[in-house]
């Protein structure tokens, strides 16, 4: 088994790997079973998920096997290689992670943006970020001729060589200040676009949110280039640095994942909202007194204006735009329902242990057209 530090590594990434689980399972059932609309964004979330479970089980399995955070020479040549052999498939399959992720997330945002300032926008940053992924992907599998000599170099008389691995780092430095700028970009765009919109608390949470993890992953991909700096290829200290590097590297997906499946589980938000206050609306009702006497609810008078909704403001959201007009002013000619919810005229007593609830509904209709 890994030392201490190795375990440490190995438990953090293992909590992450849950979390991205049950976020993006949630994903999958609110839009394939909810809302039945299942994307292209929800598709390459779902490629990242795969691969971000292949890389952390890769990096779990070098964490318990001995090498990761601690000394080289306290372990064998066969252990070392598979901590190497480890480390390497993980490098090759960190950019391509990165790279899903954010295009899942800039694909969520074209849906909802319609400015064509926005979409430039966000079609540059998917062109940056993809060719600085490429680029560190194609170093990365090359950085080594043949590719199996990263980890076989260990054994006597293998024969290949590496390239200086300060060219590997300054191109990881590249992509990880691409990947940071998106990152922060992706969490104010949706703040620049919904500045001047009206929405609802939750809506208002689910922006809050993805605006504070974009920009906690952007901080995360800066930490982790601090460690890359650090890192001397095959030195005594190789790979209790490396280890650093890794716990970043699964920590920075991770918040992606979690901060790209966030805004689409609005629709399970707002299912679970009402049953939860109708349920603690319940449980106060029955215990909120001390002498068991019986309450009478009373309820005020409401006058409500129906109105026409866009169903894909409804799905973010948004409960007025500028630019949109309620129906009853568009359309004079429509009528203008009201509805006036009060409480009847008599209070009756329920029975000791239950509740009564006595309402009256009246509905009227009053022509727009008349009134004016």
């Amino acid at each position: 088994m890994a030392g201490g530090n190795g375990m440490q590594l190995f438990w953090v990434q293992l909590a992450m790997l849950i979390l991205c689980l049950v976020f993006t399972g949630l994903r999958v059932y609110v839009r394939a079973f909810m809302a039945r609309a299942f994307s292209a964004d929800d598709w390459i979330i779902v490629l990242a998920m795969l691969i971000f479970i292949t890389s952390t089980c890769i990096s779990m399995r070098g964490a318990t096997a001995g090498a990761m955070g601690n000394i080289q020479g306290h372990y064998s040549p066969e252990k070392l290689m598979a901590s190497l052999k480890g480390i390497y498939l993980c490098e090759v399959l960190y950019p391509p992670l990165s790279l899903t992720i954010r295009v899942s997330v800039c694909l969520f945002l074209l849906r909802i943006v319609t400015k064509k300032m926005h979409r430039w926008i966000i079609y540059i940053l998917l062109a940056v970020v993809s060719t600085a992924s490429i680029g560190l992907l194609l170093v990365t599998i090359l950085q080594c001729i043949p590719p199996s000599f990263f980890w076989n170099q260990m054994k006597p008389g293998a024969e290949g060589y590496c390239i200086d691995q300060r060219m590997v780092t300054s191109v990881a430095f590249v992509h990880g200040s691409a990947s940071a700028l998106s990152a922060w970009v992706v969490g104010l765009l949706p703040v620049i676009i919904l500045w001047n919109v009206r929405m609802n608390r939750r809506a208002k949470l689910t922006v809050t949110a993805l605006l504070g993890m974009s920009i906690f992953a952007g901080i995360i991909l800066i930490v982790r280039m601090t460690t890359l700096t650090r890192r001397e290829f095959m030195s005594k200290d190789f790979f209790a640095a490396t280890m650093k590097t890794a716990l970043w590297s699964m920590i920075e997906p991770s918040v992606g994942i979690i901060a790209a499946s966030l805004p689409t589980l609005r629709p399970l938000f707002k299912k679970l909202s009402p049953t939860i206050s109708r349920a603690n609306k319940i449980s106060t009702s029955m215990h909120g007194g001390t002498n068991n006497r019986s309450r009478v609810l009373k309820l005020k008078p409401h006058w409500l204006e129906l109105t026409t909704r866009d169903p894909h403001d409804e799905e973010l959201g948004i409960l007025d735009t500028e630019g949109k007009k309620r129906a009853s002013v568009t359309w004079r000619e429509i009528s203008m329902w009201n509805t006036c919810i009060e409480r009847g005229n008599e209070d009756q007593t329920p029975p000791p242990g239950g509740i009564h609830i006595q309402t009256a509904i009246v509905v009227t209709s009053t022509s727009r057209g008349a009134a004016v």
